[in-house]
């Protein structure tokens, strides 16, 4: 997950550059989007967040419990303060704000993006300011475009044979069925998104 972190790190450091001292995001959850604003409109009211706080209210819509409302510090030393899926909701959520803002400065400066989609925006956004950026497209192509379930009879190099349940003989599930068409995917978006980069040659 550290990677993931740093990369968070990045993200939020360029949407609020006067962020001053610990980079920390206040974090609201709710099971829905109203009452996610009700959770951070209290902690705004009773003072735990200052108008001038990064702060976020986002939506669990997983049927486990949703998380506490807390502050976040981020950084590889306080990686166990946060779960992989809420680091994940995290990152989108970001990143929707990055594009978001990257679309209204290009409208601003009459260079609007109407011919891009939100994916062409944040590669445009990483393109200018990463500072690894095979690493970080290789990381959005991953995320982009996640492997399948799928069931094997034993593991081992190459393509082995599908368990005999239901979905696999049905193709749901069979790794014969399934890897190729992720592989056909995969490719198909690097060839849309990133077909100068080499990422995996």
């Amino acid at each position: 997950m550290s990677a993931n972190l740093a990369s968070l790190e990045r993200r939020l450091r360029r949407l609020e550059e006067r962020r001053t001292g610990e980079d920390a995001v206040y974090v609201a959850w709710g099971r829905t989007a109203a009452e996610a604003d009700a959770v951070l409109r209290h902690a705004r009211d009773t003072g735990i967040v200052a108008h001038w706080d990064e702060a976020i209210a986002l939506v669990w819509r997983d049927p486990t419990p949703a998380p506490s409302s807390r502050w976040l510090v981020l950084g590889r030393e306080h990686e166990n303060e946060l779960s992989d899926r809420e680091l994940s909701l995290l990152v989108d959520a970001f990143e929707e704000e990055a594009v978001r803002r990257e679309r209204e400065v290009a409208a601003a400066k009459g260079a609007d993006l109407p011919d891009l989609d939100d994916t062409d925006v944040r590669i445009r956004i990483l393109r200018r300011e990463s500072r690894d950026l095979p690493r970080d497209l290789r990381f959005m192509a991953i995320r982009e475009n996640p492997e399948p379930v799928m069931h094997w009879s034993a593991r081992g190099s190459g393509l082995v044979r599908a368990c005999q349940c239901p979905s696999c003989l049905s193709g749901e599930t069979s790794p014969q069925v399934q890897y190729p068409a992720h592989q056909a995917r995969f490719r198909a978006w690097l060839k849309r998104y990133a077909p100068e980069d080499e990422l995996y040659v």
